[in-house]
Order: structure tokens, then sequence, then C-alpha cells
């Protein structure tokens, strides 16, 4: 009974002494989750109310010419300064040239307090001294250092929110490989976020009425393989190297191989699959 009843006792003081670790393991867990979520940046909804593109425009001189900008401004605490047409960009290349004028590429703001409110304050590192935009986003004022004053109507546009994309590279591509095969629908959003943007230039054409020729990642085959059937699927995506992956396929039956380069969560480069090559030529 002694035997027992020193198993029995000793049995207990054990799970109890599992418990209290399990319990501290726990408790450190939790502490150094709340220690990590509390040293992540918070965004500060000031900052990101005026987070956008804005578009404004005005008369050269006394012309019926209007020039066309573009302000950027970034969650970071920057922003970016741009012509928003072709005509505007000439423009701008001519005063540079004969008139020796310098232009903003950008700069940094903040928010700070009007006595009518909050306000986005621009401060362009250039003979255009400082600009702000108003709360409600609609007014730029631009006070440069040679005591010119600009007040303009700007057009608002919210930051474009992009697809979630896998972190992985070969998950990437896999998921990128659904809109590919038509398994999701494929639009504009989703070539920004799978796509660099040289990239997805580069695969713009103007047939077909205007499209990107996103089915490059393919084979040039038009219809399915009687054969096989009418399977479209990944096989297998793996790394060579150096950031580009070979990517094996049927794409309606047929058998293709593309590879393709990644860098940081971007496909960079495309190599068509060989069935290209005599479209190409």
């Amino acid at each position: 009974m002694l035997v027992l009843a020193f198993f029995a006792i000793g049995f207990s003081a054990s799970d109890e002494t599992e418990t209290t670790k399990d319990s501290v393991q726990e408790k450190e867990e939790v502490t150094e989750k709340e220690t990590k979520e509390e040293s992540q940046p918070k965004e500060d909804p000031d900052v990101q109310h005026f987070v956008g593109d804005y578009i404004y425009s005005y008369y050269i001189g006394n012309t019926n010419a209007k020039l066309y900008f573009k302000i950027s401004l970034k969650s970071d605490g920057t922003f970016i300064w741009e012509p928003n047409n072709e005509v505007t960009k000439n423009q701008i290349d001519i005063e540079k040239v004969m008139d020796g004028n310098d232009f903003p590429e950008g700069g940094e703001w903040e928010v700070k307090d009007t006595p009518v409110g909050k306000g986005a304050f621009l401060d362009f590192d250039c003979s255009w001294g400082e600009g702000s935009i108003t709360y409600d986003r609609k007014v730029l004022e631009i006070q440069n250092m040679n005591g010119y004053r600009l007040k303009a109507e700007l057009s608002y546009q919210a930051p474009k929110v992009l697809p979630k994309v896998p972190d992985s590279p070969e998950a990437m591509i896999k998921e990128f490989y659904k809109y590919v095969f038509g398994e999701k629908e494929i639009d504009d959003d989703i070539l920004d976020a799978y796509l660099s943007s040289v990239l997805k230039k580069s695969l713009w054409t103007e047939d077909y009425d205007g499209c990107y020729e996103y089915w490059r990642f393919r084979t040039i085959a038009q219809d399915y393989d009687p054969e096989t059937g009418d399977i479209s699927k990944i096989n297998e995506v793996k790394s060579d190297g150096d950031g580009w992956y070979t990517v094996t396929y049927l794409d309606m039956g047929h058998e293709g191989e593309t590879r393709v380069k990644v860098v940081n969560s971007k496909i960079v480069e495309l190599k068509p699959d060989k069935s290209w090559d005599s479209w190409d030529e």
C-alpha cells in the first residue's frame, strides 16, 4: 500500500510540474506575441485618409492650353509629382530647357493641424516651396519661393488594393496559373499583383482592340489535344536558381514548359514555351 501511495503521489507531482511548465510557456508565448504586436507600426488614420493619387490642372498663361499633373501621396511620408499626360510632359521639358525652370519629382509630406482642420503639407524640396491639400481632398495650394501661388481643384483616387499574393515563389506561380488557365477570372488588378510593371507593359498589344497577352505564359495551342483530353494543370514548378523557375504543365492536354523569373514576389521576366518560336519569327 505504501508503494502504491508513493507512486500515486509521485505521478501527481510530476503532472502538476508539467502543467506548471505548460502554463508558463503559454504565458511567455502570449507575452511574446503581445510584444511583437506592440512593436508593429500602427497606421495613422489621418495619414491613411490622404494616401492616394491626386490629379490637378491649370492653364498655361493666358492660353487655352491645359496642363495635367498627378501627385501620389505614399503612406511612408513621401510623395511623387509627375506630369499626367504626354502634352504636359513635353511642355515641362520645353520649360526646363528654354527657361531653366526646375520642377519637383516629389518630396516628403505630413499631416498638420490648421485653423480649419487637418491638412496634408507637402515639401517639394525645390523652388516650388511648400504645398497643402485640404482635408476634404478637393483643393491644392502651392506657395513657391518666388512668391507665386497656385490654387487648384483636385480629383482624388484612393490607392488600389491589390489581391493577396502567396509568399513563396512556387505557390505564387501556381496561383497565377489558375488565372492563366481560366480557373479564375483575370483582370488588370491581377496582372498588377503578380507581374512587374515592365513585364506587364511588354505584354501589351494593339491587336484585339488592345489587351495584355497573358496567354504567352502557356502554349500556342488553340484547341485541346484529342488524345490527352482538355486538361490544363501545373505539373511542376522547379527552381533553377537566381530567381528563375521552370514551369511544366498541360495546356488543354498539350505539354508545355515556360520559364519565369521572380523578384520580390513579382514575375519580372518570361521565357515562353518553345511553341511560340515559330509565331514570333
